[in-house]
């Protein structure tokens, strides 16, 4: 038996006619492993999103099927269909761009190539030292501190006369950004080191603060209804709220943009109202808004001990 990766073998009689040796000739096929691209590093660029082009398509959308339901889950899984139906149609992919999260965000390209320039010049001095190559060290490293200070001023420039607000405040966290959690954190005596005995040591943490905290509240004395009948929420005040949104806010987990929303204020303004209406009348709400994404912020103290973070948490767009 020939093995699996052996194909086509051809055993050849008449080229050597003198000779009791006969010429094979077969193929082999490797066996190597098939390259998946991953598109996990793909995300949408909702800047370069086409919102007109959006707005017509969910104005033309059927919402029938969820506003002649009454069954919450049923008519938020429509509402997001038409949601990401249109965010996959009219907003581009993009590639993240991947930079060192030590390096300041001013530093570019153009200033990584002429660093990478200046420390070929110092490696050659420390092989070959010369009087020649120190004199083009010397003048290299004036050059790039002069561009150095040039990109990181013109940056500035930049950030203040075309971000405005948002983008200098958003410059400024960056430059007060605090390291991430310690190799190693504490509740009591219990340590924690991978990544995910520490996501439960916060949980544990969190969970126990809270859970004792909605222990203090005492029953009601008047007997509470499950369902609110005479509460509704208007076409008009839900158009309000999504057309009041903030674009530049930061995207929940849903995915979804706060631009969607606010540009698309129109067309989804009845769907969401009649959503929230059905939710206040079942005392339901859909079950993705029920998963929040927690991040440990840091107070003071010892960073190592999880009693000195508090939680905060990233809902839904929606």
């Amino acid at each position: 038996m020939f093995p699996p990766t052996l194909r086509v073998i051809f055993l050849t009689f008449s080229l050597f006619k003198f000779s009791d040796h006969f010429p094979i000739s077969f193929s082999i096929r490797a066996l190597l492993p098939k390259v998946h691209l991953s598109t996990t590093d793909k995300c949408f660029n909702f800047t370069k999103a086409n919102y007109d082009a959006m707005f017509e398509f969910l104005l033309d959308w059927d919402f029938s099927e969820c506003l002649d339901s009454s069954d919450v889950k049923v008519i938020w899984s429509q509402i997001e269909l038409a949601i990401c139906s249109a965010i996959s149609k009219f907003v581009p992919l993009c590639s993240p761009t991947r930079r060192f999260s030590h390096l300041p965000k001013w530093f570019n390209s153009e200033l990584r190539h002429k660093v990478n320039g200046d420390w070929t010049l110092v490696r050659r001095l420390r092989s070959h030292p010369t009087l020649h190559l120190s004199d083009n060290v010397s003048l290299s490293s004036v050059k790039l501190d002069y561009d150095v200070a040039k990109t990181k001023s013109q940056f500035i420039t930049d950030l203040v006369s075309k971000s405005g607000q948002s983008g200098i405040y958003s410059h400024i966290r960056s430059l007060k950004k605090q390291d991430l959690l310690p190799p190693c954190v504490f509740l009591d005596s219990i340590s924690a080191s991978s990544n995910t005995d520490k996501a439960e040591l916060f949980n544990m943490y969190f969970h126990s603060v809270y859970s004792s905290a909605s222990t203090c509240h005492s029953p009601p004395d008047n007997e509470v209804s499950p369902n609110i009948t005479d509460f509704m929420v208007s076409v008009g005040d839900t158009f309000k709220v999504l057309s009041e949104l903030n674009p530049t806010k930061a995207m929940g987990i849903d995915g979804i943009s706060h631009a969607v929303l606010k540009h698309c204020a129109t067309p989804l303004c009845t769907p969401l109202s009649h959503l929230l209406c059905e939710s206040l009348k079942s005392a339901c709400f859909p079950s993705d808004w029920k998963v929040h994404n927690i991040s440990p912020i840091f107070k003071s103290g010892d960073k190592t001990s999880v009693r000195n973070y508090r939680p905060i948490s990233l809902l839904n767009s929606v």
